[in-house]
């Protein structure tokens, strides 16, 4: 349903970055048949240090205003909203806006592997 709405849009979607856990494993076999979206797995596990390193790996980033949200975004409140309540030792309830945040600062800013492929440019 995302997908879809997501191609609704003038620029539309040509990667899908998901987590290959629960729901994750599924949709990553359903949606790696669609022609022109490439999908990056992402694999968590202990190796690449808790979710308080992760967030705090990327907060440079974020200090630096290299992202950004649409200002009249239909998410952008909720999602600072969301990141507000991150801390450092846990106590927040959820940090689903948290991790997407995190893999998004990873994939692109810290590893690059969202770079075009050379065949695209």
């Amino acid at each position: 349903n995302f997908y879809m709405q997501c191609m609704k849009h003038k620029t539309k979607p040509r990667v899908a970055a998901i987590e290959k856990k629960s729901t994750g494993v599924t949709l990553v076999s359903v949606l790696k048949n669609l022609q022109g979206l490439r999908i990056v797995e992402i694999e968590r596990s202990r190796a690449g240090g808790s979710k308080t390193d992760r967030f705090l790996e990327c907060q440079p980033f974020v200090a630096q205003r290299r992202i950004s949200l649409p200002e009249t975004g239909t998410h952008t409140r909720m999602c600072i909203e969301h990141m507000r309540k991150i801390t450092a030792n846990d106590s927040h309830r959820f940090d689903d806006i948290a991790d997407t945040l995190q893999t998004a600062i990873q994939i692109t800013l810290i590893e690059g592997t969202l770079l075009p492929a050379p065949d695209s440019c």
